[in-house]
């Protein structure tokens, strides 16, 4: 409880706020990455595909115990990271520029979210969060 407001953020409050965060961050990691590799190694892109990856349409939705990220990628995209990654008239170095789905999405997430949602809400984060949450208020 802090003496000055009396304002009490519970433990429960600052880990919601800090895996959102985290979430958050990674989700736009993931759009820039994608929207990186597209623009730099495909040469004929529609705007309907940058878009789909500028506009970071992603959310978060938060229950009870658990938080969920969900992205909207267009179905081809998907599709485009298979074809480049059988496709044997590309050279060996271009397909691996050009993986915009398993390696980008389930590498970020598997790698980084995951190890800094389980080991990183130490107590210079909890500090942190509540002094934000606290100036919010």
């Amino acid at each position: 409880m802090d003496d000055k407001r009396g304002i009490m953020i519970s433990d429960g409050a600052l880990k919601t706020h800090y895996v959102r965060e985290i979430l958050e961050r990674d989700a736009k990691f993931i759009n820039e990455t994608q929207g990186k590799v597209i623009s730099e190694n495909l040469r004929r892109v529609s705007g309907r595909l940058l878009r789909s990856i500028y506009r970071n349409d992603f959310q978060i939705q938060a229950d009870d115990n658990r938080m969920m990220l969900q992205f909207n990628f267009l179905r081809y995209l998907r599709f485009l990271d298979i074809k480049s990654s059988m496709d044997k008239f590309k050279s060996k170095d271009l397909r691996s520029k050009l993986a915009l789905y398993n390696r980008v999405i389930y590498g970020r997430l598997y790698n980084e979210t995951r190890s800094d949602i389980k080991y990183g809400f130490t107590e210079q984060i909890k500090d942190r969060i509540r002094m934000e949450l606290e100036k919010a208020k």
